[in-house]
């Protein structure tokens, strides 16, 4: 399952009126959620009232895989001529988005076959094999290959992705899970152990778009997601 789903693209978000006493709060359903702002539908015809244009808010939304948290502003609400229709409540862009999460990097599921190296520690040798991908992020991978002896947690293994519309990108990384099926292939998880700069954005930008489209990617380089440190697992 991939790691950060709340953060690309929720489904629902709580807004909280800043600074109000009593607490102000309404849940609404995510309508649009791009670098122009964000649109949010709500069901509660009353909740219209209470965050009129200009309003400062907080909104907040999370799953297993995180917490999420921007503060921005109420730039329009339209009140639902029918009352079985939800209102709009249209946000600013938030300047930040800041999130708690388990895992530093996103991974997203993919399905690709890639070019694998693994170094035989007993003959100093290297040993090619193709692995066939199914998550990968900025941190690492999961993967399925063919069973080796040197096939073990600590084993390195170098590895090629070939991602849409660029260059190959050339990776290092240590097994630190493997399942070995008794009559077929081995499925390991692999961490990154070198990999440049701008190989791993492109890594994060990809795992970005296979997630939440490329609006969220947007966010994310433009630096308008950041993350705090992880919470302990």
């Amino acid at each position: 399952m991939s790691d950060l789903l709340a953060e690309v693209f929720p489904e629902r978000v709580e807004l909280e009126v800043v600074d109000s006493e009593p607490r102000v709060t309404t849940m609404g359903a995510m309508a649009a959620f791009t670098d122009r702002g964000l649109i949010l539908t709500v069901a509660d015809a009353g909740a219209i009232e209470s965050f009129p244009t200009g309003t400062k808010v907080r909104g907040s939304y999370g799953d297993h895989s995180g917490f999420c948290q921007f503060v921005t502003e109420v730039v329009e609400t339209q009140a639902s001529d029918s009352p079985d229709a939800p209102g709009i409540i249209r946000l600013q862009p938030p300047k930040q988005i800041s999130t708690t999460q388990r895992r530093r990097f996103v991974r997203a599921d993919v399905d690709m076959t890639i070019p694998c190296a693994l170094l035989d520690s007993k003959n100093q040798a290297f040993l090619s094999a193709p692995g066939e991908v199914s998550n990968l992020g900025g941190g690492g991978l999961k993967m399925v290959i063919a069973a080796h002896p040197s096939l073990v947690e600590g084993s390195k293994l170098a590895l090629a992705f070939f991602l849409p519309g660029s260059d190959p990108i050339l990776v290092l990384g240590r097994v630190v899970q493997v399942t070995v099926d008794p009559e077929g292939p081995a499925t390991i998880r692999l961490a990154f152990t070198s990999i440049d700069a701008d190989s791993r954005e492109r890594v994060e930008r990809y795992a970005y778009r296979k997630l939440g489209g490329t609006a969220a990617a947007k966010l994310w380089s433009s630096g308008k997601i950041t993350s705090t440190q992880p919470s302990p697992p």
